[in-house]
């Protein structure tokens, strides 16, 4: 029988979670994706680091430089880690789990302005799993996007 140290399922439930989380929040830019919807004419932005829940975000559309910030909730699903060790003698048996879940998708906001005074405001949601999110975004002269997002 195998004897652990108490507490080293646990730590080793840790030290995975803290891994993940790190992974998770490497600061990976994001590309986003603009496509007008009235003759699909595809534009790019980029993101700062996304391993906040709000950052900046710049884009060229027609020709103008829009800048602004997005904001980001995690509002549900997920996936659970767990981890465990079981041992079992001739008449005994002892066991040990933890889980650790973690948020994988939620919804989000941008606002940009271009330097020519034009605003656009985009809703989203994201998937924390896949890296992607797709949304809408409508300009102020009432113009439409498409929005895709990749990490």
């Amino acid at each position: 029988m195998m004897n652990y140290p108490d507490g080293m399922a646990n730590n080793q439930v840790r030290r995975i979670f803290f891994s993940l989380v790190i992974v998770s929040l490497c600061g990976c830019a994001a590309t986003v994706t603009f496509v007008d919807r009235t003759d699909g004419h595809e534009y790019i932005g980029k993101s700062g680091g996304t391993g906040r829940a709000e950052g900046e975000l710049s884009a060229l559309i027609e020709g103008s430089t829009y800048t602004g910030h997005w904001i980001y909730t995690a509002n549900g699903g997920g996936y659970s880690l767990a981890t465990g060790a079981a041992f079992s003698g001739r008449a005994s048996a002892f066991g040990s789990a933890s889980a650790v879940n973690i948020f994988a998708q939620g919804n989000g906001l941008i606002n940009i302005r271009s330097d020519t005074g034009q605003f656009m405001r985009c809703v989203f949601n994201f998937n924390g799993m896949s890296n992607t999110g797709i949304g809408e975004c409508q300009r102020n002269d009432g113009r439409e996007y498409d929005l895709r997002i990749k990490r």
